[in-house]
């Protein structure tokens, strides 16, 4: 009688679970589509109205600067550098409404990414999900991704140097290499 019960009964190796890393990846990609859709001044929304945050100096100048590095000048002094403008490039074409879209959701998937390995580090599975989760809602750090701002590359950057300095077996290997 107990081994047909015990039979019967689920185990861990038949139920479906995602690897925790692609479970934040999905998840932060649904939170930043659904956050940009929903952001009043959305370039896809305002579609016959404005240009949307492309109206606001700083935006404006990300897509001018992507817009002229794309047509080779690279002579003309920028107020900002070449950098964050360059990530837009290859997506002027393909999301003209607004180039920044796709590496903006790329930049905020991977910071998610990052900050879940460094808080795996630290904490239990459940509570690196649960960091990750109220991470992600704090409106800062959203909208922040969501609106076309040069120090997403930054935040990405300092939390990739996190990882790399915390998390031991990153260290190991990075110092492997630059050893």
């Amino acid at each position: 009688m107990t081994q047909a019960t015990s039979a019967s009964l689920p185990t861990n190796a038949n139920r479906f679970s995602l690897p925790p890393l692609l479970l934040v990846a999905m998840y932060g990609a649904i939170n930043f589509l659904y956050a940009y859709w929903t952001h009043p001044l959305n370039p896809f929304g305002r579609i016959g109205v404005d240009e949307g945050w492309f109206t606001v100096a700083d935006q404006q100048n990300y897509l001018q600067i992507a817009a002229k590095l794309a047509h080779g000048e690279v002579s003309e002094p920028w107020f900002y550098g070449p950098g964050y403008p360059a990530l837009a490039i290859p997506f002027l074409r393909l999301v003209p409404h607004d180039p920044f879209l796709i590496p903006n959701l790329v930049l905020y998937v991977a910071t998610l990414a990052l900050s879940f390995r460094l808080a795996r580090a630290f904490l239990s599975l459940e509570m690196s999900l649960a960091a990750i989760v109220i991470l992600s809602q704090t409106d800062q750090f959203l909208s922040f991704f969501v609106e076309p701002w040069s120090n997403v590359v930054v935040v990405f950057c300092c939390a990739l140097l996190l990882v790399i300095g915390v998390v031991p077996p990153v260290r190991r290997v990075v110092g492997a290499i630059l050893v």
